[in-house]
């Protein structure tokens, strides 16, 4: 068994790979990280820029990781990569186990079936491979949070209840899972609920509570707040649920595939795997509630598909142990040889999923969601042009983007987010789009009144990006006699999902106010 699944994890990263990437959410964790490093603690502009800090992430285990990474001497991005794609593993090995785990007692036979087919279903699923990339936290928290589950599985409450609170410290939504999962499995089984064991448990869960509480203490002090500013300013999503949060979940059960799906539904009615299921709807719930995602693949789903791959493995088990009473030796083989017949559909489509979004660099999957390569170029052009930027301004030269992720991290100039995740005070001070004009995570915006409060030098949100300088009709109606367009031209810059191996970056250009940085743009940097 140890073969395959080393060979279901080789396969998992050569998926990963096809699909390689970095998202532009991605490097504002990286700003934060390399700032806590620089600066002793983890705020978005340099001290003194703002008039109080702003928690403009929800991911402190994984800022501190890449911290810790950073102040070792590794670049942040390459940390990033590496550690998305070794939570991918742990991630797998972890859903196999668990896979193993719920089998029934009566069908010993079963348990390497179900944890190698859990672990082959993942690894042929974009939903669950894209994420080992994109140097996000996902693959982490999945990791964690079904650690968490199958440390709970296995009897250790303990070592589940101080997983469980990593895993939240990586992704807040990660404690979905652990925490499903134990409240199912102690309302099925009248054992647990006796008042003896549900103390035992609660002492034992009681060191992760106290690190969650720890981290509540310190964010209040550093911040201000029991609550980072992501949350108000993605509140406005709940609104999308009945458009973008259905379409999303449509999109990614489609992704799964019949196969998968029915597999799963096989392994849970056949293991009476309840928690498992608990686990999967309250990850399904709160995606749709949200107003899903804007990125493809289900992002937010991650750890649903990672449950949706267990109970796959199980349905694979549930094969194997009819099999094995009905050709007795045999089972396994056949069901082995069945397993791997059924896997050729996903596969295929797993092909063509990756050839449709690799053909397509820019705009919209099915006319919502962005795919890996465009998510690619997109961070690629920011970083570029911040560095461009970077090279031609003096270092106190303000900023004001739409994506708080590549652009600022690359020039590390003093920034501020029209989404308002960075932005002292935006809750309160931000306006919410209505449903047709929005999008998941995207609804609520700061209005360019308050930005100007913080007197940019630059407006890139307002700005331009095409393969030729834009003329001056293109400026904004209402910035027309103030501003004029301040252009880097960027070159060619790699793409490893081009069969050139690179693209036209074109020009970059933010609106500047025709009495600033005039020099700065007239002559080379």
């Amino acid at each position: 068994m140890a073969a395959a699944l080393a060979a279901a994890a080789g396969l998992a990263l050569a998926h990963t790979h096809a699909f390689r990437f970095t998202a532009d959410d991605a490097y504002i964790s990286f700003r934060y990280a390399e700032h806590l490093v620089r600066y002793g603690v983890p705020i978005y502009n340099p001290p003194g820029v703002d008039p109080h800090p702003v928690e403009g992430y929800t991911n402190p285990g994984w800022v501190l990781l890449l911290a810790l990474a950073h102040a070792l001497g590794a670049s942040t991005p390459a940390a990033a990569a590496f550690f998305g794609r070794a939570s991918e593993v742990a991630a797998l090995l972890g859903i196999a186990a668990l896979a193993a785990a719920l089998v029934p007692p009566r069908t010993p036979a079963a348990r390497p079936v179900a944890a190698v087919g859990a672990a082959f279903v993942a690894a042929v699923l974009p939903e669950f491979a894209v994420w080992g990339s994109g140097g996000l936290e996902g693959p982490l928290a999945a990791a964690l949070a079904w650690g968490a589950a199958l440390a709970f599985e296995r009897d250790h409450p303990a070592r589940a209840g101080w997983l469980g609170a990593l895993g939240t410290l990586v992704r807040p939504d990660a404690a979905l899972v652990p925490a499903a999962y134990v409240l199912a499995k102690v309302a099925a089984r009248p054992s647990l609920r006796t008042r003896h064991v549900l103390g035992r448990l609660a002492r034992s869960f009681a060191g992760g509570a106290l690190l969650l509480l720890a981290h509540l203490v310190v964010r209040r002090w550093i911040y201000g707040a029991w609550l980072p500013q992501t949350f108000a300013m993605k509140a406005g999503g709940v609104a999308l649920a009945p458009t973008f949060g259905l379409a999303y979940l449509g999109a990614w059960v489609g992704g799964l595939g019949p196969v998968v799906l029915v597999a799963a539904v096989l392994g849970i009615v056949w293991a009476r795997a309840v928690p498992l299921f608990a686990a999967v709807a309250a990850v399904v719930i709160y995606a749709g509630a949200v107003g899903g995602d804007f990125m493809a693949y289900g992002r937010l789903l991650l750890p649903a598909t990672c449950g949706v791959a267990i109970a796959a493995g199980l349905g694979a088990g549930a094969v194997a142990g009819r099999l094995e009473r009905a050709v007795a030796g045999r089972g396994v083989v056949w069901a082995s040889v069945l397993g791997a017949l059924a896997l050729v559909p996903p596969v295929l489509s797993a092909r063509r999923r990756h050839a449709r979004d690799m053909a397509k660099p820019s705009g919209w999957l099915a006319g919502r969601f962005e795919g890996v390569h465009a998510m690619d170029r997109f961070a690629r052009v920011r970083v570029a042009a911040g560095r461009a930027l970077a090279a031609r301004v003096p270092p106190d030269t303000r900023v004001v983007v739409g994506a708080a992720g590549a652009l600022p991290w690359a020039s590390d100039l003093p920034v501020w987010d029209a989404y308002g995740l960075v932005v002292p005070g935006a809750p309160a001070l931000a306006r919410t789009l209505p449903p047709d004009r929005a999008r998941p995570g995207h609804q609520r915006v700061v209005p360019d009144a308050v930005l100007a409060r913080f007197e940019p030098d630059l407006w890139c949100h307002v700005g331009y990006h095409g393969l030729r300088p834009p003329p001056a009709s293109r400026v904004p109606r209402a910035y027309r006699r103030t501003h004029v367009f301040a252009c880097v031209t960027l070159g060619r810059l790699e793409d490893p999902h081009d069969p050139r191996g690179r693209f036209d970056g074109g020009v970059y250009c933010c609106l500047r106010p025709r009495d600033r940085l005039a020099d700065a743009f007239d002559t080379p940097p």
